[in-house]
């Protein structure tokens, strides 16, 4: 809890028993510190409605480029303004540039690929992208257990 009261704002991204029951919003509220995990899935609902006008009007290499900017620009944002008001609008943009980059992967592997080989190649593109994030969680675990100097995640600016 101490921890979390020198944090200006916490991005809860643990997963299982305590990530997921509630007992991180839990110890948030008990700290009495803003969390800010729904605005990524905000900007995911808004990208859901406009990505298909946006589609029409961008190439695909455009639209998977600007999403890429603006999901590195969101990121900065999110480490170095130390504002609770700037992390929730660089997530929102952080999700619209995501959910933009996979829906647009999605749908070109579906109308490029050939029917034969169709099935067996969207397999595994989600095979390689869900795998690697599977084995890369064991990797950042421990590594977000390292200790810094300075507290920083979680704290827009890390100040």
């Amino acid at each position: 809890v101490e921890v979390l009261r020198s944090c200006a704002v916490a991005f809860p991204v643990l997963h299982g028993p305590h990530g997921e029951d509630g007992t991180l919003a839990a110890l948030c509220d008990l700290a009495d510190v803003p969390y800010v995990g729904s605005a990524l899935g905000a900007g995911a609902i808004v990208t859901a409605l406009l990505v298909g006008r946006v589609r029409g009007k961008l190439s695909t290499n455009r639209l998977l480029g600007l999403a890429c900017v603006v999901y590195a620009l969101a990121m900065i944002v999110l480490v170095t303004v130390p504002s609770v008001v700037a992390a929730l609008i660089s997530l929102v943009f952080a999700g619209l540039a995501w959910t933009a980059t996979l829906s647009t992967l999605n749908a070109e592997l579906q109308l490029f690929l050939h029917g034969w080989v169709r099935a067996r190649a969207i397999a595994i593109y989600l095979m390689v992208f869900l795998g690697t994030q599977a084995v890369a969680a064991p990797i950042w675990g421990p590594t977000s257990t390292i200790p810094l100097r300075r507290p920083t995640c979680g704290r827009p600016g890390g100040r």
